[in-house]
């Protein structure tokens, strides 16, 4: 039987339910915009993809917006989150495999 290792490192900007819970308390302060939010679905979208392509197949099972984490703080103003769609939103990351299976 292989066994499968997964590096994590540790990671500074908190969930994104934590994000989306502060946007809530604070809706007339804008913590993140509609490129940033479409690039953490895509993020999030390319590590599913990741699982259910590799083999055997990884399916996660609790997806979840306290499973998706952000790379760097908000609030540190523009140009800080060194984007790779070119806007200033860090990247997410999809963590937690507690509940997942292997489709063999």
């Amino acid at each position: 039987m292989s066994s499968v290792t997964l590096r994590l490192a540790r990671r500074q900007g908190g969930s994104l339910a934590r994000l989306l819970h502060k946007q809530m308390l604070a809706p007339w302060k804008w913590l993140y915009d509609n490129a940033a939010a479409l690039e953490w679905s895509i993020d999030v979208a390319a590590a599913l993809a990741y699982l259910h392509d590799s083999r055997p197949a990884v399916i996660h099972r609790d997806v979840k917006l306290d499973n998706v984490l952000l790379t760097t703080p908000l609030g540190g103003g523009k140009g800080g989150g060194g984007s790779k769609h070119g806007c200033d939103a860090p990247s997410a990351k999809l963590l937690d495999l507690g509940l997942h299976t292997v489709s063999l």
